[in-house]
């Protein structure tokens, strides 16, 4: 590149590099930290919506259990009803 240049381009070249490298380096360190938080933020709101999924499931299952084991009380009570009425002596 010092040839292409010459010697003065080139030195001039490696003084606005080291002037602005700073500046450059800031920006593309601030670029990467949002786009950081923005990821994590959207991780954050998919793990919110995946925890409120379950807490609904949860409460679904628990419905769905109480039902099934009232209908198993209901259905015991019954055939131990039938069992006293068939064998009274």
């Amino acid at each position: 590149m010092r040839e292409r240049l010459g010697p003065e381009a080139t030195h001039g070249l490696a003084e606005y590099v080291e002037r602005n490298g700073e500046v450059w380096r800031a920006d593309v360190i601030q670029t990467c930290t949002d786009r950081i938080d923005s990821r994590l933020h959207r991780i954050d709101e998919g793990f919110s919506k995946i925890a409120n999924q379950l807490a609904e499931m949860k409460v679904e299952l628990l419905r769905w259990s109480f039902t099934f084991w009232v209908g198993q009380f209901v259905v015991t009570v019954a055939i131990m009803a039938l069992f006293a009425r068939l064998f009274r002596p």
